[in-house]
């Protein structure tokens, strides 16, 4: 449920955020790019709100994320920072604007992926790297998918699941 905080644009049209990465990167940008994140919003209607004086910047910190990744889930935002409201029954990615990400590796279209929707909690950006995923894999055979993936110890994996349906 959106606060006052958000209602009242004013309050928070010159608002800056701070996000920090692993390694103490740091990357300021207006709050208004960080709206879609639900984690961001939500840590900063918190700080605001318990504000008397209100703020003008928000420090926040991105665990578990390098700054290239942050990078390019910025670059994300404000390629689409005029999309309005996420909503998945209708949400298609863009192929002229999101091309960039479709050249990512798998490693970083995972950390992208992770990022987006485990850390920021941004749900088009998350939807956007699913459907890159998906079509990397489409009519491909197991074998295809372990060769372009190469899952480290998937078959492990999958014997343990085996093991413990069998307790």
């Amino acid at each position: 449920m959106p606060t006052a905080v958000l209602a009242d644009a004013g309050s928070t049209s010159s608002l800056s955020v701070t996000l920090k990465t692993l390694d103490g990167s740091s990357f300021t940008v207006p709050f208004k790019l960080l709206v879609p994140s639900t984690t961001v919003r939500s840590f900063v209607e918190e700080r605001v709100n318990s504000s008397p004086k209100g703020l003008n910047h928000v420090d926040f910190e991105v665990k578990h994320c390098t700054p290239d990744i942050l990078e390019k889930v910025l670059g994300y935002l404000k390629e689409h920072e005029n999309d309005g409201p996420y909503d998945e029954s209708t949400f298609k990615s863009d192929p002229e604007r999101d091309a960039q990400y479709e050249d990512l590796d798998n490693d970083e279209l995972m950390q992208f992926l992770m990022v987006a929707t485990q850390v920021l909690e941004i749900p088009a950006a998350g939807h956007m790297a699913a459907e890159i995923f998906a079509a990397r894999i489409n009519n491909k055979s197991e074998e295809e998918i372990r060769d372009e993936f190469d899952p480290e110890n998937l078959d492990e994996i999958e014997e343990d699941d085996d093991e413990e349906e069998d307790a």
